[in-house]
């Protein structure tokens, strides 16, 4: 069989196709390595060194602004921690010694969960 991309393989076998698609067809698309952090791009795979070449600006920025907003959304969660910590402390509760140390002796958690229902289809 040949290659559905028609590519230079000149004959794959059929159990083979999806390992040749997924792993080393020069005429794939695939996505972009930078896509997690907000590059849309889908290029063919043997095009993919030349698109991190000629796009490493746009991904220096990308990931610039991946680091802006995490670092928002850690000071956000700071602030939240102490929120919680002193309203913990007002309520005459007293935070953990360490990182990792739970709150089981605040809880009953002998409790009989239930197990998840499964959707009827």
């Amino acid at each position: 069989m040949k290659c559905p991309n028609d590519c230079t393989v000149e004959t794959i076998c059929r159990a083979e196709v999806k390992k040749h698609m997924d792993e080393d067809c020069p005429l794939q698309r695939v996505a972009c390595r930078y896509e997690r952090i907000g590059c849309t791009e889908q290029v063919r795979r043997q095009d993919l060194e030349r698109h991190l070449e000629e796009e490493k600006d746009r991904h220096l920025q990308l990931a610039m602004d991946s680091v802006v907003e995490l670092t928002l959304k850690v000071d956000e969660m700071a602030i939240k921690v102490e929120e919680l910590t002193a309203e913990r402390e007002e309520n005459g509760l007293q935070p953990p010694d360490e990182v990792g140390e739970t709150y089981s002796d605040e809880f009953d958690f002998s409790a009989e969960i239930s197990p998840p229902v499964s959707p009827q289809f």
